[in-house]
């Protein structure tokens, strides 16, 4: 009975086929739909989402939750009888068993590609919506008839899953620091006789690294220290080897604006000021600010344990204050081969530094890595990097991304393989620079004698660009 039901009404859509025109009628400009033939409305009933990963324990585990589906409302456009939403549905949605709810003009029927035959939606029927279905109004009186393309548009990339790209990289084997100007890179370091070097990178552009620019250092003889190059009011500035200060407008001149002095290190670059340690050593420890470049002013004395080498400095907002930023120091107050990082941290409200007072020997403390590289991204932070110089932290180099969610205080391994680091820079010794751009791209710049550029993003954070 259920066949001759299909068959009845594939003949009577049919035999009203050449009534069609006088339910549609179209002079190029409007459009009049036949009010007794047409999909009012397309809702999905709630949908099963299935999303694969690791668990602690490295087994392949199916996380299955719930996605409301009347949270994604549906287009209908009665003009090219297409009907989709325009919000895609979250990634490892299953569309091949779906509940659906139609409102219509007249009665609503689904083709089957498989069978060739319409069947009439019910509201507890499954249909399989991972492909586009074809759905038909049929009015009351088996008149008229109108057709829609129905697409359920679900996202395909996974968006907790990291993805990294190799690009073409600057022929420079020693890269030490990469600041971000005016949407563009800028990588500092030196090649194998020790030269100072720079090369510059669009990020909306191609991706091919500008020629590589030995460093003009003027007014001052001395060299220039590239680790403590940074970024102030649209300027660069660095430190020399004999403590002078130096500043380019375009990263490959120099000019010396200060010689004699006791700097020694730029420390970190907010709207207050530059930021520098002075006079470090057994007896004077202390440091100094400039708000605009050039006149420092001694401001406190700092401890031995103020991180000196192999500093990674990060500068965000507050959580709960978008207004203050929060400066971030992690790195070694000393040279030994068993050190241990320090943290320090300051507020844009601050003028004194303070320090976290962490047990060296705890679990959660930050992995002493050397180099130690930390990054501030997707509102966490992530340490990563050489190989682990303690007892507590022997890891292979580039191995593990490490994480914390409370600026620094606690650390844990990020046991979620889908943010990881690439696969091809494990236990790698080459010598490397990073940073996270203003499109949520990690950067990893490794050099060697084969240098090469990583460039990562976690999808979700690329569906607004």
């Amino acid at each position: 009975m259920l066949y001759m039901k299909k068959i009845l009404v594939v003949c009577t859509i049919i035999s009203s086929a050449f009534l069609f025109t006088s339910c549609l009628e179209d002079d190029q400009t409007d459009i009049i739909i036949d009010p007794y033939a047409a999909l009012t409305s397309f809702t999905l009933g709630d949908l099963n989402s299935y999303i694969q990963y690791k668990n602690e324990n490295g087994e392949d585990t199916t996380l299955v939750s719930w996605v409301y589906g009347a949270n994604y409302p549906f287009v209908i456009d009665q003009k090219t009888k297409r009907v989709y939403n325009n919000d895609s549905l979250p990634y490892g949605v299953g569309l091949e068993k779906v509940l659906v709810k139609v409102g219509c003009d007249g009665t609503a029927y689904i083709y089957t590609d498989s069978t060739k035959v319409y069947d009439m939606i019910t509201t507890t029927d499954s249909l399989d919506f991972s492909y586009p279905r074809r759905i038909l109004v049929l009015s009351t009186d088996g008149m008229c008839t109108q057709e829609y393309e129905v697409r359920v548009n679900v996202h395909k990339v996974d968006p907790f899953l990291m993805v990294w790209d190799s690009l073409s990289a600057a022929a420079i084997t020693e890269p030490v620091s990469v600041i971000e100007r005016d949407e563009k890179l800028f990588l500092f370091g030196k090649d194998a006789q020790e030269t100072a070097l720079t090369a510059s990178l669009l990020l909306d552009g191609s991706s091919e690294w500008s020629s590589v620019t030995p460093l003009s250092i003027s007014g001052i003889n001395s060299h220039i220290t590239l680790e403590s190059i940074k970024l102030f009011k649209g300027c660069f500035y660095a430190v020399a080897v004999d403590g002078g200060l130096l500043r380019s407008f375009d990263g490959v001149n120099w000019e010396g604006i200060t010689s004699g002095t006791d700097v020694r290190h730029l420390v970190s670059a907010d709207d207050k000021g530059l930021w520098a340690v002075a006079n470090y050593g057994e007896d004077v420890d202390s440091i100094v600010f400039s708000t605009d470049g050039m006149v420092f002013s001694a401001t406190e004395k700092l401890p031995m344990e103020f991180p000196l080498y192999n500093v990674s400095d990060n500068v965000y907002p507050l959580v709960t204050n978008p207004y203050i930023d929060r400066t971030l120091l992690i790195g070694y107050s000393s040279q030994k081969e068993d050190a241990k990082p320090v943290i320090w941290n300051k507020l844009s409200t601050e003028d004194a530094w303070s320090m976290y007072d962490v047990a060296q020997d705890s679990s959660y403390s930050c992995p002493a890595l050397k180099p130690l590289a930390v990054e501030c991204y997707d509102n966490k932070l992530y340490a990563f990097g050489g190989s682990g110089v303690a007892a507590t932290d022997s890891v292979a180099a580039f191995s593990n991304f490490y994480t914390s969610v409370d600026n620094g205080l606690t650390w844990s391994k990020v046991a979620n393989t889908k943010v990881d680091l690439p696969k091809a820079l494990y236990e790698s010794k080459a010598p490397f620079a990073t940073i996270v751009d203003s499109r949520n791209y990690m950067w990893i710049i490794s050099g060697g004698e084969t240098p090469v550029v990583w460039r990562g993003i976690i999808n979700r954070l690329s569906f607004n660009e």
